[in-house]
């Protein structure tokens, strides 16, 4: 699930990432149609990818993990099998000797600590927030060539 401007600026405003005024702004732009609400607050500066991924993390009660600075290995990838990490939205991002650190753009899925734990096998689960673009970012990595489907 993707939240939508109505569910991020509530936690925007919470958390004093914006300012409310700058919120309404953006909330008229994107009623405008002329570009969504979260597009304009980053284009004018008003907001980073850092400081939304953050404000996410926090709503998710997670830490956040900025794929785009810190990428995966392929080997991290190739952890979770391409089918579960598509309909999950998973990457493995980190490993610390039990604990395996997984991002997500929705750490709130029905049935995705279950299916993580069952791929992971014995080892302990901690999610982490990602944004959903850089999620995109990392499954393009693992789609299976044409020719090998």
């Amino acid at each position: 699930m993707t939240l939508k401007f109505s569910d991020i600026k509530p936690i925007l405003l919470q958390e004093h990432y914006v300012k409310p005024e700058v919120l309404e702004e953006a909330q008229a732009i994107e009623t405008s149609g002329r570009s969504s609400a979260i597009e304009y607050l980053l284009s004018q500066g008003h907001l980073t990818s850092e400081l939304l991924g953050g404000a996410l993390a926090e709503y998710y009660h997670v830490p956040f993990v900025d794929l785009t600075r810190v990428p995966p290995s392929s080997e991290q990838i190739s952890r979770i099998p391409e089918g579960i990490a598509r309909r999950y939205r998973v990457v493995v991002v980190g490993e610390r000797g039990r604990v395996v650190t997984v991002a997500t753009d929705n750490p709130t899925t029905p049935g995705l600590k279950t299916q993580l734990t069952s791929v992971l096998k014995s080892k302990s689960l901690r999610l982490a927030y990602a944004l959903p673009e850089a999620i995109d970012g990392v499954l393009r990595q693992t789609e299976t060539p044409l020719e090998q489907r």
